[in-house]
């Protein structure tokens, strides 16, 4: 590897192999409708005031500098930091922003303040809102703040792990995974995958629900809240004809729903289809177009699954970073929902197929897909 880049040049590597990511979720807002949906519906004041911070930081460093401060010196800051809340900084790389080269684009620098904002916003309002409610009615923190677990639990007679337990779900329920190795930028899992402690916090929070006793009943209290939530609302829309609801577990779009009139699939279940598609497909199904032997287009068409493609190795082939998966796709002729990806000569069609690379590498996901929806 260090005959083909010098180690001098592998942050200049690194930047230009996290550039895609940093692209695809700028001007996004997407942290609201992904990351911040749980805990939002959880606590939907938290959620709507978080949109103010994350606007105003965008444009406005210092503003989001503020409200960085302010928020890391409330009343609970200490106990949240104690407990293991994740508290991100404005300066910091993550998943999501880990180019440097990104931030010289005009029009890019200001988006990962208005990522880390809200959601610094809406976990640390969230937990606090547990925190006061387990607080005796009355309870004053200026004439008697609470700086440590230990004054939580003397109080309160919550334990320690209670208190930290909820920190651990809250911070997966916002989108942020609490395996160690993929806290840092140089986790394993970074170089192939596209935000592997997003893609995992969802089910991380329902691992935490189940395993840990402190974080079962607000775990359940948020999971089955949103995501009956979501079933009831995907099918309702479905009877009214709102939209269309995917329920074929075979499909690339299951769980997902497509807007009358258009071709724009949007998932309420933040990634946890692809998850529940997995499950479903591994069980053993009756038939000759079982769940397993077969997967649906987005056009709707039944393709036999390709011998050397397990259900495993599609599952993980979505979750790819960008310049994996744009490969892959060229090698295979075409990406996981059927678009073409061949060079056959100077056409039309090789054009297509490199305009729809660049699409996948460098376009923003949410302004994508409400054009590709009309």
């Amino acid at each position: 590897i260090a005959n083909l880049i010098p180690p001098a040049k592998w942050n200049v590597a690194a930047d230009l192999y996290g550039l895609p990511v940093s692209l695809k979720t700028a001007w996004d807002g997407g942290y609201m409708f992904r990351q911040g949906a749980l805990l939002g519906f959880r606590h939907p004041s938290e959620w709507l005031s978080a949109w103010g911070p994350m606007i105003k930081s965008f444009s406005d460093p210092v503003y989001a500098r503020q409200i960085q401060d302010q928020l890391a010196t409330r009343p609970l800051a200490n106990l949240a930091h104690e407990a293991g809340l994740q508290f991100d900084e404005i300066w910091q790389s993550n998943e999501f922003f880990s180019s440097r080269l990104a931030e010289k684009l005009k029009g890019l620098k200001g988006s990962p303040r208005s990522f880390v904002a809200p959601g610094n916003w809406i976990r640390t309002g969230a937990f606090d809102n547990v925190i006061r409610g387990w607080l005796p009615s009355g309870h004053d923190l200026n004439a008697a703040p609470i700086n440590s677990i230990a004054d939580m639990t003397a109080l309160t007679g919550k334990t320690e792990q209670d208190v930290k337990d909820l920190a651990l779900l809250y911070n997966a329920l916002s989108g942020k995974s609490n395996i160690p190795w993929l806290r840092g930028q140089s986790g394993p899992l970074r170089l192939p995958f596209f935000a592997p402690g997003w893609a995992l916090s969802i089910p991380e929070a329902v691992g935490r629900t189940m395993l840990s006793p402190g974080a079962r009943t607000e775990g359940a209290k948020v999971l089955a809240g949103y995501f009956g939530f979501v079933a009831g609302a995907e099918l309702m829309g479905d009877i009214a004809g709102i939209w269309d609801a995917e329920l074929d577990p075979r499909s690339t779009n299951f769980g997902k729903v497509r807007w009358k009139g258009t071709q724009e699939y949007t998932d309420p279940t933040l990634g946890m289809a692809a998850w529940l598609r997995l499950m479903a497909q591994l069980a053993p199904t009756p038939g000759p177009q079982g769940w397993s032997q077969y997967y649906k287009t987005t056009g709707g068409n039944l393709v036999q699954r390709p011998g050397f493609e397990t259900l495993l190795g599609r599952f993980m082939r979505g979750k790819l970073h960008p310049i994996p998966g744009e490969l892959w796709s060229w090698a295979e002729g075409q990406n996981i929902v059927g678009e073409q990806r061949r060079f056959t000569g100077v056409n039309a069609e090789t054009a297509l197929s490199v305009l729809n690379t660049a699409k996948s590498l460098f376009a923003p996901l949410t302004p994508v897909d409400v054009i590709e929806g009309y």
